[in-house]
């Protein structure tokens, strides 16, 4: 049985300051959400009581009825943070009883100074004309740039397989896996770092400090799910 394999290419994206803090906000809330139904488990457990997957989907829809900073975010993308939870628990179990070979940690809760990420699925995204329209978010344009040399090409469409016309590089996309990477570029932001079209990062050049005071991104201090 043939195994699909998924590509994409990465691309360079500036956000507004509006679209700045809509994305600090989605990551809130998702380390919002991950931590809250971790204590919840945590609680039960403490108390004897097993937790499946659908006891904390049914908190969650609980949680977004009684908070209402939650309902300004993606509601599709808190899911997936549930979803994640339950795969972190299932990883871990599979490992305690020998189902996979690997050691595997219980999960753990999301700190604030750690990486930030958020997942979207299919209804939460579009993408069109070199634009990606996140939900809660808004328009994206993403500049397609060569991760080899860096060259643009400004004339690419989605399901293309395309050649560099400057280091004559193959390159193969696939709209999943783009969305997967500007996410992924996303939380790199909100450390405060600038995403290269390679994958790589660089730390923007900062003037020398006179005290040494942690400063943080305005991506991960304007969420209300902070």
């Amino acid at each position: 049985m043939s195994e699909t394999v998924k590509q994409g290419v990465q691309g360079r994206v500036y956000l507004t300051s509006e679209q700045a803090a809509a994305a600090a906000r989605q990551f809130g809330c998702a380390r919002f959400v991950y931590n809250h139904l971790l204590a919840f488990s945590q609680s039960r457990y403490v108390n004897k009581i097993k937790t499946s997957a659908t006891q904390r989907s049914l908190e969650l829809t609980r949680l977004k009825t009684e908070i209402p900073w939650l309902q300004e975010v993606n509601a599709q993308s808190l899911q997936q943070t549930g979803r994640a939870l339950d795969t972190a628990y299932k990883n871990w179990f599979d490992s305690l009883t020998g189902k996979r070979p690997d050691q595997v940690k219980a999960p753990k809760f999301k700190k604030k100074s750690k990486r930030q990420s958020a997942r979207f699925t299919k209804r939460s995204f579009r993408f069109e004309n070199d634009t990606l329209s996140l939900s809660k978010i808004g328009d994206l344009h993403i500049p397609w740039l060569c991760c080899i040399c860096h060259q643009k090409n400004a004339e690419l469409q989605l399901q293309d397989r395309w050649r560099c016309p400057h280091c004559k590089t193959e390159h193969q996309r696939d709209e999943n896996a783009i969305v997967n990477i500007f996410v992924e570029g996303l939380r790199i932001l909100a450390e405060g770092r600038s995403v290269a079209a390679c994958g790589g990062t660089v730390r923007p050049k900062r003037e020398p400090r006179r005290a040494p005071v942690k400063q943080e991104t305005s991506l991960e201090t304007s969420s209300n799910a902070a």
